[in-house]
């Protein structure tokens, strides 16, 4: 299951201020536009447990294991450098009609670095990933910010993000080889793209060690990824509602 990167608001990554050892669990349900024409839903919605875990050393949220391997905290900043292991989603055959006589696109697993900054304008996160899986050999980066804006117990943070892709991970993933071509199914070679999502994460402390989360996030997709025929929209939705227990 994919989470939407707006829960990255307030669950960061990495995180620039660290407590002793915690974990956090709870639910999570998502709904979110399927970016690929055909797809059995055109928006999926799923249901899942949520787990998490931070220490002065080593973290797991959000599907990414990792260590913390810098962190500085002054009376104006404080900042944070992780290094972290994830996997992202592929595709098989039999996902939707317009794969059919396409070759599996596998999933990944990427290496990364992510850099948090806490200061008087907000967040910033700026992560960069790379395939170490041999399959698509691509490189992701991402620049968050967001600005967390308290009214009580609820905290509201708009989110702004840009998400860039380089040629060999579009291509991969949302390209058609020459020999997958079919007459409804240009062959197509995918390029960079920047993806650009804006949206918010509101959450509600509920008690000292529960909280409540729902946000929305809209994405504008690149040309080099509405381009490829296998893609049939220009947007992503995504949304999140859930419930989390830390101790």
């Amino acid at each position: 299951m994919k989470h939407p990167k707006v829960l990255l608001a307030v669950v960061p990554l990495c995180t620039a201020v660290h407590a002793e050892e915690h974990y956090t669990v709870g639910a999570l349900a998502v709904v979110e536009d399927m970016v690929y024409i055909d797809m059995k839903k055109d928006r999926a919605l799923q249901g899942a447990p949520f787990f998490a875990f931070d220490s002065d050393d080593l973290f797991f949220t959000l599907g990414a294991l990792g260590a913390h391997l810098y962190q500085r905290e002054t009376d104006q900043v404080a900042l944070a450098l992780d290094g972290y292991v994830t996997m992202g989603d592929g595709y098989r055959r039999g996902d939707s009609p317009r794969f059919r006589g396409m070759a599996r696109r596998h999933p990944h697993t990427d290496v990364g670095l992510a850099l948090e900054l806490s200061w008087a304008l907000g967040q910033s996160s700026l992560s960069v990933q790379q395939d170490v899986s041999g399959r698509s050999k691509g490189l992701l980066a991402s620049y968050t910010h967001s600005l967390p804006w308290p009214i009580g117990q609820v905290v509201v943070a708009p989110t702004l993000r840009l998400d860039l892709m380089t040629a060999r991970h579009v291509d991969y993933y949302y390209g058609v080889r020459r020999e997958e071509a079919l007459p409804d199914r240009a062959a197509y070679r995918g390029r960079q793209a920047i993806n650009i999502s804006g949206g918010y994460l509101l959450s509600w402390m509920l008690a000292p060690e529960w909280m409540l989360y729902q946000g929305v996030e809209y994405t504008w997709l690149d040309d080099a990824i509405t381009d490829s025929p296998l893609v049939d929209r220009d947007h992503l939705v995504s949304g999140v509602l859930g419930v989390t227990y830390s101790f």
